[in-house]
Order: C-alpha cells, then sequence, then structure tokens
C-alpha cells in the first residue's frame, strides 16, 4: 500500500461559540436532488428543518450519568424504611426526573456542540451537583429550612438556564416567522416557572410548610404544557426525535445502579466467614439473573422507537412511575440478598448445649454458665464484629448479671425442665432477670450480625439524636425488632414495586405496538399482566403476620420473581401468528 493511498485525517470543526440546530443548504440536500432556488422556496413556505440525531449525543450521555450519581447518593444517605422515608423518596425522585425530563426535551430537539451550549450544560450540571447537597437532610416531613430554600432556588437557576437555552434557538430561527409565537411561548413558561419557584423559596419557615406541593404541580405542569406546544407547532414536535432512545438509556442507567448496589451487598457477604455457600450462591444467581431478565425483558418488547406523538407522548410519561418503580425494586432487591444471608447465619448458631442438657445444667455454678455465655457471645462477635461499642457493652452487662445469680436457681430450673408439674419454690425474681438477660443476649447477638451485614439501625438511631436535647437510646432487643419490622416493610414495596415495574413494562410494550392484536399476542399480554399482578399481591402478606414470617423465613423472597420474569421471558418469545396449542380452543371459542 502506497502511502498515498492513505486519506489524509480531516482536520476538527472549530468550536464556534453558537450552533445553529437548523439544517443548511447543504445538509437538508445531502440526500436529495434539489434546485439551486429551494432554500430560497422554503423559506417563503416557512418550513423549518433541523438537526436530528438517532442516537443520544455525548453531553446528553454525561448528562445522564450525573442522574444516576444524584440518586446513588440520595440511596446511600436515606433509606426507605417508614411511609416518611418513602415520602421523601417519592417526593426527591420526582422532582430530579422531572428536571431531567425538561432538560432532555430541549436536548433531544435543539442541541448542538457549541461554547454556549457547554457553558449551559455546565450550568444544569451544576443544578445537579445542587440535587446531591440537598439529598441527605431532603425530607418534606420533617422540613430543614435551608434545605427546602435551597432545593427550591435550584429548581429556578434549572429553568432560567433552559429559558436562556430556548432564547438562543429563538434567535436561530428568528427568520421564520411561525417559529416566534411558539418560542416567546416555550420561553416564558421557563422563565414564569423560575419565578413561581423563587417565590416558593421565601415560604419556607420555621416548622413543616405545604408550600412544597408546589414544586411538583409547577414541574407537571412544565411537562405537560412542553407537550401540548410540541402538539401545536410541528418544530416543537419530537417525532422525528431520539426522545424513546434518550428514556431507554436512562433505564439502563437505574438498572446499573442496581447492579452496582447488588455487587456492595456481594461483597460484604462474602467478608463473612463460609459465605460461599449454596444459599449464597442461588441468591447471588438469582438477583443478577432478575437485573438480566428485567433488561431482556423491558428491551425485548419494545417493538418501535418512533411513535406517533400522542402515542410517543404517553410512553413517555408512563416512565416516571416506571422508573420510580425500578428504583423502589433496586432498593429492596438487594436488601432481600442481605437478609436471606442473615436469616441462614441465625438459623446456624445454637445457645450452647449446657442450657439445653437439663443434667449438666443442674450440675452448673452460675460463674460456669457466665463463662460459657462468654466463650460462646465473644466467638460471634469474632465471626460478626459489631460497630458499636454499646453492643459489647450489654454483652458484658448481660455475663455479669449471669454470674449474680444464685447458684441453687440451675437445679431449680433443671427440675422444671424435666417435670412440668413440678412443685419446687423457685425464686421469681431470679427467673425474671434470668429471662430479661437471655432476651438481652439474643439481641446483642442479632445486632452483631445485622451490623456485620451492614443493617445499622443503632447508628441510624445516633445519627437522629445528633442535636437534640431529648435523644431516645433503644435496647439491643427493641433495635432487633424494629430490623425485622423494617424487613417486612422492605417486603411489602419490594414485592408491590416488582408487580408494578412488570405491569408498567407490558402496558409501555403495548403502546409501542404497532402491528394489527391477533389472538396470541392479546393472550400473551393478559399472561404477562397476570403474572404482574401475582407478584404484587404477594404483598398483602404484610396483614397476616404468621404467613408473613414464615414466608419471610425462607429463601425464595428473590427465587420467586426471578421465575416469574423467566416465564414471562419465555413466553415474549413465542412468535406466531397461530396460538400455541394450549390456546387453540380459546381462540377458536
Amino acid at each position: 500500500m502506497l502511502y498515498s493511498d492513505v486519506p489524509e485525517p480531516q482536520p476538527h470543526e472549530r468550536l464556534r461559540f453558537l450552533e445553529t440546530p437548523v439544517l443548511t443548504k447543504t445538509e437538508s440536500t445531502s440526500h436529495e436532488s434539489r434546485d439551486p432556488a429551494s432554500e430560497d422556496r422554503e423559506l417563503d413556505r416557512e418550513i423549518i428543518k433541523l438537526r436530528r440525531y438517532e442516537e443520544p449525543t455525548l453531553l446528553e450521555v454525561f448528562f445522564d450519568l450525573f442522574f444516576a450519581a444524584n440518586y446513588g447518593v440520595f440511596t446511600k444517605t436515606q433509606s426507605v424504611n417508614s411511609s416518611e422515608g418513602f415520602n421523601s423518596t417519592l417526593g426527591y425522585f420526582a422532582m430530579l426526573w422531572m428536571t431531567w425530563l425538561l432538560i432532555g426535551l430541549y436536548d433531544v430537539r435543539f442541541v448542538t456542540d457549541s461554547i454556549f451550549e457547554r457553558v449551559a450544560r455546565a450550568a444544569q450540571l451544576g443544578v445537579m451537583v445542587g440535587f446531591a447537597v440537598v439529598a441527605p437532610n431532603f425530607n418534606p416531613s420533617q422540613q430543614i429550612e435551608q434545605t427546602m430554600r435551597t432545593m427550591s432556588l435550584i429548581l429556578m437557576v434549572s429553568r432560567i438556564v433552559l429559558a436562556v437555552e430556548y432564547t438562543s434557538i429563538a434567535w436561530h430561527l428568528r427568520r421564520f416567522k411561525n417559529s416566534h409565537v411558539g418560542m416567546a411561548l416555550q420561553v416564558s413558561l421557563n422563565l414564569v416557572s423560575a419565578i413561581i419557584y423563587l417565590g416558593m423559596s421565601f415560604g419556607f419557615r420555621h416548622g413543616t410548610s405545604q408550600v412544597f406541593i408546589g414544586w411538583y404541580i409547577v414541574s407537571a405542569a412544565e411537562v405537560l404544557l412542553t407537550f401540548a406546544l410540541s402538539n401545536h407547532w410541528q418544530f416543537l414536535g419530537f417525532t422525528e426525535t431520539h426522545l424513546m432512545k434518550r428514556l431507554t438509556l436512562l433505564t439502563v442507567i437505574i438498572l446499573g445502579d442496581g447492579i452496582v448496589s447488588m455487587c456492595d451487598k456481594v461483597v460484604i457477604i462474602v467478608k463473612s466467614p463460609d459465605a460461599w455457600d449454596s444459599l449464597t450462591i442461588g441468591i447471588v444467581t438469582a438477583s443478577t439473573a432478575i437485573v438480566y431478565f428485567t433488561f431482556l425483558i423491558y428491551f425485548d418488547w419494545i417493538r418501535e422507537l418512533y411513535l406517533p406523538p400522542w402515542r410517543q407522548q404517553v410512553w413517555t410519561l408512563l416512565h416516571f412511575p416506571f422508573h420510580l418503580a425500578l428504583v423502589l425494586w433496586n432498593t429492596a432487591f438487594v436488601q432481600f440478598i442481605m437478609w436471606a444471608k442473615i436469616i441462614d447465619v441465625m438459623g446456624k448458631i445454637r445457645v450452647p448445649s449446657i442450657f439445653e442438657d437439663a443434667t449438666q445444667l443442674a450440675q452448673s455454678s452460675s460463674e460456669e454458665l457466665a463463662t460459657t455465655l462468654d466463650d460462646w457471645i465473644w466467638g460471634i462477635f469474632f465471626r460478626y464484629p459489631p460497630k458499636w461499642a454499646s453492643t459489647y457493652d450489654a454483652a458484658t452487662e448481660a455475663i455479669y448479671n449471669i454470674s449474680s445469680l444464685p447458684d441453687e436457681l440451675w437445679a431449680q430450673l433443671a427440675e422444671y425442665m424435666t417435670d412440668e408439674n413440678a412443685t419446687t419454690d423457685i425464686n421469681q425474681t431470679a427467673v425474671l432477670v434470668f429471662t430479661d438477660t437471655l432476651t438481652t443476649i439474643e439481641g446483642v447477638v442479632r445486632n452483631a450480625i445485622f451490623q456485620s451485614f451492614d443493617i445499622d439501625l443503632m447508628g441510624e438511631q445516633n445519627d437522629e439524636n445528633k442535636g437534640k436535647q431529648n435523644v431516645t437510646v433503644l435496647s439491643d432487643a427493641e433495635i432487633s425488632d424494629k430490623s425485622e419490622q423494617r424487613y417486612s416493610l422492605v417486603f411489602t414495596y419490594g414485592y408491590l414495586a416488582a408487580g408494578i415495574a412488570l405491569a408498567l413494562m407490558t402496558i409501555l410494550a403495548a403502546i409501542t405496538r404497532q402491528r394489527a392484536w391477533k389472538a396470541w399476542p392479546i393472550i400473551r399480554t393478559c399472561i404477562n399482566l397476570f403474572l404482574s399482578l401475582s407478584i404484587g399481591l404477594v404483598a398483602i402478606l404484610y396483614y397476616f403476620e404468621d404467613a408473613r414470617m414464615r414466608f419471610l423465613g425462607t429463601p425464595w423472597l428473590l427465587p420467586m420473581i426471578c421465575l416469574i420474569q423467566f416465564v414471562m421471558l419465555l413466553i415474549t418469545h413465542i412468535r406466531t401468528e397461530r396460538p400455541p396449542w394450549l390456546f387453540k380452543r380459546a381462540t377458536e371459542w
């Protein structure tokens, strides 16, 4: 090959301060032959042709990564463990998602690479950083004045930047008279919203204010009015844009965040002794399969990425509840991984055999039993070390209480263990101390295991007590009970979120379908909705304590959802004009 045959590298275009999104004459005629006066005739007819990208640009992808980082910060600083936590999560995610969508609606129609756009994007990235700043203290139920005001000002800045960006587009389209009203309304929409957010910032005073509800009303109105303007003015439309690809990319990013969380929990699990057993392999496999099956189902069900305006807009708006459900499901299923291992570990721990053997118990002294318990507890602490000194202190105090009990108590207890009708007088005070001490020891051991697996209610309680005059101090037994209550709550919203996410994926798939509905696609959609509903209805066990605790004590929380998703994935790929034999009679009827 001669050097002369090698094409010379093309120089990069010089970055301009402003780059027009309007197609030039050369670009608009690159795929069609036109006469030299065509541009003038189009200008006379006021036909606006804008650049369209088939894939999200690097600026857009980079901005999406900031979205994921923001929500990652929120989930690490706050958790969904109460109705208050759920409200905070819903409120924060709603504002973050709608802000992302409004910026994305501009990007998919008008984004270009210029100095101006890069500066504007830097400002919007600053908005995302602002979301991260308020994330740790964002709580509408227990408002911090500075946090709520900052959030309102962040929203104001975001809308001002959008107004400036839309103004630059209006300048580029100044030749086209039919664009003036549409662009003026779009700019006014963002400016009015910014003024409202500024006004709301003054509404937060000491105590709880309902002003924040206005954030959601105004943001929702912005989204709906932006879509309304796009339906009236063709150049503001989304039909030929990559809006749907942008949403699918955000779905992948959310799933990726779930993978990161899952891997974090797996790392915690494998640090414990004897980590890799059949249960660990099973739950890690199931959790990985769940993320993978969700990915496959979502993308296998997307038929088209370009839809008519109304269907495209409904499809876009439905992604808000879908992404919220997906985020809650990610939060829950990584907790399922931890709890499955915790339950397995606690099921393998047995109290010292001396307390179950009446003969040995009767022949033991309080000092000997205290020493046995001390060795047993510290053996557990060695494998699952607690994070807090108070847990060690509670264990030491419990051992001391056992050693201080009268020696004759053990012979009396042994007699009652072997003979339910024993009449020997027993020291009731000593028995009460003994039972309370056992409850404390049980709580200490359970808390040590919880803390080792990164479920630390004691640490959360200490954080809540900071700066308070009247602090709340919970015993190890109370913390243990609250941990189990949290597990029940996580199970409930996790299964509900999983069912809702799968049901919404089914609906999204139906919206994107452009071919005629025949028997098998209808049957398949009904089966998928039924399976989604079945997953969600499992959460009803929250109201039946015995059944719920039996189910939570099994390792089937993750495998059950994994199997149902696998069935949905299988029937997705039964693609035939004629339904399978199982449904033949149904279709004939």
